[in-house]
Parts: structure tokens; sequence; C-alpha cells
């Protein structure tokens, strides 16, 4: 764990704010959409900025890729 990582913890502690645990999700990570409208559709995510509640997967649909934005909560990893 670097010295950053360690100061930004600190600081997070002492701020007493209110924390939620979310997995790390790189860009290229194979995932599968569990809830929502789009469940059962597997992809890749393009886009998962920290913090944001939603990220942007990419999808195979009719031989073309689409990108869609979902809640983080909706999703799974495939690996």
């Amino acid at each position: 764990m670097s010295d950053v990582e360690i100061e930004n913890l600190r600081t997070l502690v002492g701020a007493s704010p209110l924390l939620v645990q979310w997995p790390y999700l790189p860009a290229g990570q194979r995932i599968r959409i569990d809830h929502g409208p789009l469940a059962g559709v597997k992809g890749f995510i393009v886009r998962a900025e920290e913090g944001a509640l939603r990220i942007v997967v990419s999808v195979d649909l009719l031989q073309r890729s689409v990108a869609a934005e979902i809640d983080r909560a909706s999703i799974a990893s495939t690996e």
C-alpha cells in the first residue's frame, strides 16, 4: 500500500463520511448484468468512473456492439 493510499484512508476515517464499498471495475473487465431489463446479458466495462453510481458497458447485440449506461449494482464479474 502506497503512502498516498494510507494518507487517503486516514483522511476518510477522520472525516467520518458514509462509506459504501464498491468493487474496483477496470475498463475491459468482462461482466454479466444480473438485474434490470438487461439481466442475463454479458459484456465488458467501457467506463466506470470512481465514485459514480452508474457505469457504461458494451454488449454485443445483432452482430453490433452497443453501449449502455447501467447501475453498478446491476452487474457481476464473469472473471
